[in-house]
Parts: C-alpha cells; structure tokens; sequence
C-alpha cells in the first residue's frame, strides 16, 4: 500500500521514536493528531499543488480506496482498512478476515 521509499522512512522513524500509541503522536502522547492538523495539512497540500477543485479529507479516503481496489484486492478487505472504515487513525493492526475460498 505504501511505497517502498517512504516504508522506509517510516520504518526508521518508527525505530527511533518508538512511539507507544500511535506512529504520528499528537501533543499529548496518549492521543493522536487531532482533525485540525488533518485538516491544516489537507489545506496546504492542495495549495502546494495547485489544485482549483475543492478537496476534502472525504475526497483523500476515497483516493486511497480506488488503487487497491483497482489492483484486485477485495472490497471487504479494503473496508476493514482503519483509513477507509474511520478517519482517526487506529492505536491497533486491525485483523483482516480470513479470505473466503472462491470454488
């Protein structure tokens, strides 16, 4: 899902840090970025590249959700992804059901 180049990167963070609950801590290491970054980023990015049409967060998550879904992967499996299924980020791995056997 991540390219290789920037899996790295957060990998190596990641080992540095260590970060007990979340991988992108917020001020208060028990809770996340809040949606006002989220949202302070989205801003800027869209600056950043220019974009004349509005774009949201709901636009990102549906972003995300096509490339997967496009390269095969099934939808259940994309719905359970914690980006798609909520836009706070997720203290856990979510555990993906077990593929159904196509006979």
């Amino acid at each position: 899902m991540l390219s290789p180049q920037l899996l790295l990167v957060l990998r190596s963070d990641w080992r540095e840090a260590r970060p007990m609950h979340w991988l992108f801590p917020g001020q208060d290491d028990l809770a996340g970025r809040s949606t006002r970054v989220l949202q302070w980023v989205r801003r800027n990015a869209r600056a950043a590249a220019e974009l004349g049409k509005p774009v949201t967060v709901h636009t990102l998550r549906h972003g995300f959700a096509t490339d997967p879904l496009e390269a095969g992967t099934d939808v259940r499996t994309i719905e359970v992804l914690p980006v798609i299924a909520t836009c706070r980020p997720q203290p856990a791995t979510p555990r993906l059901p077990p593929r159904r056997s196509e006979t």
